[in-house]
């Protein structure tokens, strides 16, 4: 009696539904056991699914596809909604209906070339968290962003795409976001929306933890209105994605102290960037893409040893250059022991003895890119595997630098990197001379 009671508890029933969600034919079976399995199973089924991805036949379709009756049903039952690829013909199939548990939508016309005309405002229920806006035919007008602020007060994540039918003034968003508490995740790839004015009401809005603004480069003056005047400048913050010019990168970076990701771009000579970083003490997650040539200073570099909670240490750019040395990176590696991912495709005098202060001090690493000449045949020398974790490995080298003769055949070198690195799933070693390497291995 006791166990027929559990297997009808719809709480019960849910949560171990919930770890089948992505097994869509135990769902389907466990909803034709009986009427209690079959409302907790078809919650799962149709609430984890996002409608309208590609391909179209497959999910957004589903919906449609179903009789003109039974459609509110299951749209009821829905929590993700995805109207991207041939939106007009979803959303013209779907615009009678109500999504009350809907949590997430995601509207994007730009897949499709018919016209969908029709305000999407009857997506915007009391349940959703996110929303992602990145194409639409009607305009994202005040009175839109006044419909989300007065029917979606639970929503905490908002994503506005690069769309040009966003009408919205940066007056009349920065009043949305004002009024709007709940919003906790913010992403703006809209440059003319985002004025200094908003910056500096972002840098004191409490609750905000991930702030990510695109396809638009800050200079110094903001941060330092910031720095003389908020005296607790994002507090809360906690993951920032944002493009810097050189002169903003020694202003704006000491502000955020608790930021445990960052994703910056830098639009200019960024050698300046590492000695400040250094300062983020709290990071993690650290991406860092330089526009242009740079040169990266050995001291700024060294700085970084700071960073004692360093997962993933990821620069990216085609002209970074050096000085560091194998001994700069057994330094800094030696305090960087939690490491995960090491992309460092910087041009410097590096060797093989890079790969090995890689290995003792950073054992769980699973992905390197490395920049350089590396000879691989000297792996023969090391009794022990060298990466047990790592799962891809890159070396960029043009086949200038100089390496020494062969010793072993292509077939040998690829099973020395089999046996230490055994989780490796992808080698890439762009240096021509060792293009044989990387087919032996395949």
């Amino acid at each position: 009696m006791a166990a027929s009671q559990v297997l009808c508890s719809p709480e019960l029933l849910h949560s171990i539904f919930y770890y089948c969600r992505d097994s869509r034919s135990t769902l389907a079976a466990a909803a034709c056991v009986n009427s209690a399995w079959s409302e907790e199973a078809l919650n799962v089924l149709w609430g984890n699914r996002d409608f309208g991805e590609n391909p179209p036949v497959h999910e957004g379709r589903v919906l449609i596809d179903l009789s003109t009756g039974r459609r509110q049903y299951y749209a009821s039952k829905i929590r993700m909604l995805h109207i991207e690829h041939r939106a007009d013909v979803v959303h013209a199939s779907l615009k009678d209906l109500n999504f009350p548990r809907l949590q997430h939508l995601l509207l994007n016309r730009n897949y499709t070339s018919g016209a969908i005309g029709d305000a999407p405002s009857q997506y915007l229920q009391p349940n959703l968290e996110g929303l992602e806006w990145y194409s639409w035919d009607s305009d994202l007008t005040k009175e839109f962003l006044d419909q989300i602020n007065a029917r979606c007060t639970r929503l905490k994540e908002l994503t506005l795409g690069d769309d040009d039918n966003l009408r919205t003034t940066p007056e009349e968003f920065f009043d949305f976001l004002a009024k709007n508490r709940s919003i906790s995740e913010l992403t703006i790839a809209c440059p003319d929306l985002v004025q200094n004015d908003l910056m500096f009401y972002l840098s004191e809005r409490k609750g905000l933890e991930c702030l990510a603004l695109w396809d638009r480069p800050w200079d110094e003056d903001i941060f330092q209105k910031i720095s003389s005047e908020q005296p607790h400048p994002f507090d809360d913050l906690r993951d920032i994605t944002l493009c810097l010019k050189p002169p903003a990168i020694p202003f704006a970076l000491p502000l955020l102290k608790n930021i445990t990701r960052i994703n910056l771009e830098i639009e200019g000579d960024g050698g300046a960037a590492p000695e400040h970083l250094a300062t983020m003490i709290s990071l993690q997650d650290m991406c860092i893409r330089f526009c242009d040539a740079t040169e990266l200073p050995v001291d700024g570099l060294l700085a970084m040893r700071s960073l004692t909670n360093l997962t993933r240490f990821c620069f990216m750019g085609h002209e970074l250059q050096s000085h560091f040395s194998n001994d700069n990176l057994k330094s800094l590696l030696s305090a960087l022991r939690q490491l995960e991912t090491f992309d460092f495709p910087v041009q410097c005098p590096l060797s093989f003895s890079a790969l090995l202060s890689i290995s003792k001090n950073c054992r769980s690493i699973g992905a390197i890119t490395l920049r350089g000449a590396y000879d691989p045949q000297r792996l023969a020398e090391e009794a022990e595997p060298m990466f047990p974790e790592l799962q891809v490995l890159v070396i960029k080298g043009d086949g200038s630098e100089e390496i020494p003769p062969r010793r072993l055949d292509a077939t040998e070198i690829a099973r020395l990197i089999c046996c230490h690195a055994p989780k490796l799933d992808d080698l890439e070693l762009t240096d021509p001379r060792l293009q044989d390497v990387v087919e032996a291995y395949d």
